[in-house]
């Protein structure tokens, strides 16, 4: 039997959208058999797990369970999870500098792990998770939930937004030392981290736009300048190689992947 999945995003209401790229949701009615890498997307994210809790497997077999609801920082290496049982998630996707606005602090001290939200803000987050759990539209609630936190929240330093836009656009920023102090209090890793991480996605867009194509036109297509070096950063954001990636059964993993900065989709596999 095929694994299956269910993952729709949405795009957020216009009152948080100077914060938040996306809301999404996933659910899965089978456990993982393996551990799956999850890949850097440049964006943190708030999350809110109404399952078993996930197993974060760290080097050396470590395994760390992961807390129902927690703000997880930039990527720079894949995280690798296990759902071990039903899985039925709830999250936020901030723009790269739109977390910061919510958590109050840098950024920089969040990059490759999370913090537990009932640590630090807990009434808030004990309620929330209740009202995920029963509300008619989960996604709809999460998202009134953070408009009410950023309600009087400064937004985005202007200067940080332009440099972040430009790398989404794969152009090189040039920051002086101060805009490089503060892009990665605001952001959580450098400028030049967050192009490789932004690039690497494109890789992914380039093979779902052009269906049965090879890696290395998806590599020229995402900005690289060949295969091995498209190659490099396989291993480093996913652990892995394409080939090997290829074969990675249905899950959070691929939902994730293939589907990050698609607008109010829904995908079922």
């Amino acid at each position: 039997m095929t694994d299956g999945f269910t993952y729709e995003e949405r795009e957020p209401p216009a009152a948080i959208r100077p914060w938040v790229r996306r809301i999404w949701t996933y659910t899965r009615s089978e456990a993982d058999a393996e551990p799956q890498p999850i890949c850097a997307d440049g964006c943190p994210e708030l999350i809110f797990d109404l399952g078993p809790p996930h197993e974060e497997v760290r080097a050396g077999g470590a395994v760390q369970i992961q807390p129902a609801a927690m703000l997880v920082g930039q990527l720079t290496r894949p995280l690798w999870v296990r759902a071990p049982g039903p899985t039925r998630v709830f999250a936020v996707r901030f723009e790269p500098d739109g977390a910061f606005a919510w958590l109050g602090r840098s950024l920089e001290t969040l990059t490759d792990t999370h913090v537990d939200l009932l640590e630090i803000r807990p009434e808030w987050t004990t309620q929330l998770l209740g009202e995920l759990a029963t509300a008619n539209d989960p996604l709809e609630r999460l998202a009134e939930a953070v408009a009410g936190d950023l309600v009087d929240a400064a937004l985005p330093d202007p200067a940080i937004r332009e440099a972040v836009t430009a790398l989404y656009a794969d152009q090189a920023v040039s920051l002086d030392r101060t805009g490089q102090r503060k892009f990665l209090k605001r952001v959580g890793i450098p400028a030049r981290t967050l192009r490789a991480v932004l690039r690497f996605r494109k890789v992914f867009d380039a093979i779902e736009a052009d269906e049965g194509g090879s890696w290395v036109s998806a590599a020229l297509a995402a900005g690289y300048f060949d295969q091995p070096q498209m190659a490099r950063d396989f291993r480093r954001f996913l652990g892995c190689t394409a080939t090997e990636w290829a074969r990675q059964k249905a899950g959070l993993a691929r939902a994730l992947v293939s589907q990050s900065y698609k607008p109010q989709t829904e995908v079922s596999a």
